[in-house]
């Protein structure tokens, strides 16, 4: 049975304060605000569109959060600011660094007037570091960090992802999970923590599995060569595209889908061998690519096994 308290979401309880922004911040609150957090959003005076005009009624960051529009450049609204800070569990700010210390918000005196916050930042390159006050925007980040030349088909220029690999995945989504992690550690110890979010670090982060396939010894990795540079798949004669993403591990289903092609014994034989996989693997690919591109998906799909195809 489902309890009031459960229902209301496992961070029902747990109070945010969340200074307006563009992109990771807000989308980090929402996030915890989904949980059940309750969320006060900390908004400008006057033009609260930050550049970009928007409905308010279609900003989904925004949803299940209140607001308030405070002047905190000036003392009487830094005072109210840090009312705010003194009640709450949580505070997100995605501002650059230095900024909300200029403000006099930033952690000293935020921690100081309540010791078990959480103070949650979220920026481009981090709190510190050469780059700290360097202008930045996602593209930036993922392209630094490897991501973008990684996404896209082979042999063309990289394909921008929108902003979710580096501002919502590399960014708001660690923040989230570095909040969760110090509401753990402050039911532990009491203290509050200084959680320094950086979407560099994420994205990076987000890259280990891929890092450690590049650097593995042997040829291990053809299939996800083959695969990454098919990515954006086959043009069908309805108009539509085929993706395909086999599972590069399964090398049994590999073999067995290559010899229904008409793939060779020496592309079938030993699937556990890195060339014959990779000559199974093409063989597969060109056949893909041949006969069934003039046809449409229905064709397509009836030329796969479907426990298999994804």
């Amino acid at each position: 049975m489902t309890t009031a308290s459960e229902a209301k979401g496992p961070l029902h309880g747990v109070s945010v304060v969340e200074m307006a922004g563009l992109g990771p911040a807000p989308f980090c609150g929402m996030l915890v605000a989904d949980m059940g957090a309750e969320v006060i959003r900390v908004d400008r005076l006057g033009d609260a569109d930050l550049g970009i005009k928007r409905d308010p009624r279609f900003d989904i960051a925004s949803r299940g959060k209140r607001s308030v529009a405070i002047d905190i450049k000036c003392a009487a609204g830094r005072d109210a600011v840090l009312r705010l800070v003194e009640q709450a569990d949580v505070w997100i700010e995605g501002f650059r660094s230095g900024v909300m210390e200029r403000l006099g918000l930033g952690p000293e005196p935020c921690l100081a007037l309540n010791p078990g916050l959480i103070f949650g930042r979220i920026t481009g390159w981090g709190q510190q570091g050469p780059l700290a006050q360097a202008a930045g925007h996602d593209l930036n980040y993922i392209a630094l960090t490897g991501a973008l030349e990684a996404i896209g088909e082979a042999g063309r220029p990289p394909v921008a992802p929108l902003n979710l690999v580096g501002d919502f995945g590399g960014g708001s989504m660690y923040l989230a999970f570095g909040i969760a992690s110090a509401l753990v550690e402050r039911a532990r110890s009491g203290r509050g923590l200084v959680i320094d979010a950086a979407i560099i670090d994420g994205v990076s982060s987000l890259l280990a599995g891929i890092h450690g396939q590049l650097v593995a010894p042997g040829k291990r990795n053809a299939v996800i060569t083959w695969c990454a540079g098919r990515r954006h798949g086959t043009r069908l004669r309805d108009g539509r595209r085929a993706l395909r993403q086999h599972l590069r591990h399964r090398t049994a289903f590999l073999r067995r889908t290559a010899v229904q092609a008409g793939a060779g014994p020496d592309h079938a034989a030993r699937p556990h061998e890195p060339p014959a996989l990779a000559g199974a693997a093409q063989h597969l690919c060109g056949h893909l690519h041949g006969p069934h591109a003039d046809n449409g998906r229905r064709c397509w799909k009836a030329a796969t096994p479907a426990t298999r195809r994804c």
